[in-house]
This record gives structure tokens, C-alpha cells and sequence, in this order.
């Protein structure tokens, strides 16, 4: 929309003002906008020009595209991990671990398929160890970890817990970085508040919306969102939904991707006896 339309909103596939819309769309100020956030499809845009007039006409020509996108961004990201780790170990253990990553978790098979949120995440984050890896002595070294870190915020507002744990690793690295991370983090991670206000007219966008709304009637908005919003028990139980994230049979990350279990004993192994720079990295 942003190459063929010159705009954000989704109009141009939604001209029935009464019509539903399907879930991931609602309607906001007179237009039709994502619930997402905006980054992931900003990262897309170069491929999309590169490959638009190669593929034009083609029924799938958007899918394939994302497909692209997504496979450049974990691979990159999968380059990165190799390039942070190369910093704390030998080559070969480098290279191991970063196909560890790669291809033993669920990176590559999920996070490539498409532009989830997390698949511009993972590329920001390894991005912003590798920059937290480089030229520990230099001052100006904050920054760029500091704007990768807040772009992978951008891609997926929940990273925001992880700042505490990216504040400690530039403060403990060289406390020097610490002014210039923390100023380019905010950058990165205030962009999409600014992006929020300026199309929804709400800071957190979508997400204040929603829960404006919940056990409301949504349906001349979405009628998706609504029937869930309309659940008597929208809250979170916390013991069920982490044993559900960790262990579920249909979702869960230590199935998926079990050689994580690994990461946590290498963790705390790294959190005791490693060195500040690998202990911060694995921690983070």
C-alpha cells in the first residue's frame, strides 16, 4: 500500500464502509489500519521495490515477497549471532552456536515463513549483540546497540521487558555507552508511540483501543476482536499461560525448540564463571 498508494491505511481493499473486517484489521479515524506494528512492513519495502516489477501480476506475488523479506532478515540475523559470538570465542564454536540458533530452534522454520513480528525482532536483537560485542573500548558504541535494541521494540512492543537487561550489559560493558544507548534506545522505541498518535490518536494505538473496549460490543469494528474482548474472564493467569508458552504441545517453546533447554544451563553457567562481556551476552 505504502509503494502502489503513497499511504498506511488499507482502504484501497476494504471499500465496503459496513463490510467486516478480518482479524488484524480494524477501523480508526475514517480508515482501515493494522493492528501491527508498522515496522515489520517498513523493513519490507526495499525488497518489495527491488521485486515488485519482477513478479507483478502474479496471484502470490505479495506472499512471495514477504517470504524473501523474512528469510533475509533471519538469515541476517543468524550472521550477527555468528559475528557477536566471534567476538567471545573461537570461530569454529562461533559458527556452531550461531547454527544452533539457526537451524535448532524455531527461527528458521517459523520466522522466515512470514513477517511476523518477530522476525525483524530477532534480526534488531542480534543486530544490537553484535554491536554490543564490537569495539568494547569505544565511547561511541552505545548508540547503535541502543537504536537496534529500540527497533526490535518497534517490531515487537513486548522486547520493552528486556530493557533492563540491555541497560545492565551497557552499563557493565563500558559505562561510557550507557548516555548514548540509552538515547538512541528511546529513539527507536518511541518512534512507534509517535507513529501510534499520529494514526490512531493514542500513544499505544491498537492496543489502547482494545482494551478500552473489553466486554464491550466490537462488532461494527471487528467482529473477530469482539467476540474475544467479550470473554467474562479476559485477564491473565499467569502459571497457566507460562507453563502454556514453555511446554504446551501446540505452541510451546521448550518442544519446538528443546535445545534451549541448554541455554539455560549455559546461562547460569555464564551468569557465575564467564567473563563480564560473554556472561552479558549470554544473559541477555
Amino acid at each position: 500500500t505504502l509503494l502502489q498508494e503513497g499511504n498506511l491505511d488499507y482502504d484501497e481493499y476494504f471499500k465496503d464502509p459496513a463490510a467486516p473486517l478480518p482479524y488484524g484489521f480494524i477501523r480508526s479515524g475514517g480508515h482501515v489500519r493494522t493492528i501491527y506494528p508498522l515496522l515489520p512492513g517498513l523493513v519490507a519495502v526495499p525488497v518489495y521495490a527491488a521485486g515488485l516489477p519482477f513478479v507483478r501480476g502474479h496471484p502470490e506475488a505479495p506472499i512471495v515477497l514477504e517470504k524473501i523479506t523474512a528469510s533475509l532478515l533471519v538469515a541476517g540475523s543468524a550472521l550477527f549471532v555468528a559475528l557477536a559470538l566471534r567476538r567471545i570465542t573461537v570461530p569454529a564454536l562461533a559458527l556452531g552456536l550461531a547454527a544452533v540458533y539457526a537451524f535448532g530452534t524455531s527461527v528458521w522454520v517459523v520466522g522466515s515463513q512470514a513477517l511476523w513480528q518477530h522476525t525483524p525482532s530477532v534480526f534488531f536483537t542480534a543486530m544490537g549483540l553484535w554491536a554490543f560485542a564490537s569495539s568494547p573500548g569505544a565511547r561511541a558504541g552505545g548508540w547503535p546497540a541502543g537504536l537496534a535494541m529500540g527497533l526490535a521494540v518497534w517490531s515487537r512492543p513486548t522486547n520493552l521487558v528486556m530493557s533492563p537487561a540491555w541497560a545492565w550489559l551497557a552499563w557493565r560493558r563500558h559505562p561510557a555507552r550507557l548516555p548514548g544507548f540509552a538515547a538512541a534506545y528511546l529513539a527507536g522505541a518511541v518512534a512507534p508511540l509517535v507513529s501510534n498518535l499520529i494514526l490512531f490518536g493514542d500513544p499505544i494505538g491498537p492496543y489502547g483501543m482494545l482494551l478500552s473496549q473489553v466486554g464491550k460490543d466490537w462488532t461494527q469494528w471487528n467482529p473477530v476482536i469482539s467476540a474475544m474482548l467479550k470473554q467474562p474472564d479476559w485477564t491473565f493467569r499467569w502459571g497457566e499461560t507460562l507453563t502454556g508458552l514453555l511446554i504446551s504441545p501446540n505452541r510451546g517453546l521448550l518442544i519446538y525448540s528443546p535445545v534451549l533447554i541448554f541455554s539455560l544451563i549455559g546461562g547460569w553457567a555464564a551468569w557465575r564463571r564467564m567473563s563480564v562481556e560473554a556472561g552479558g551476552l549470554f544473559r541477555a
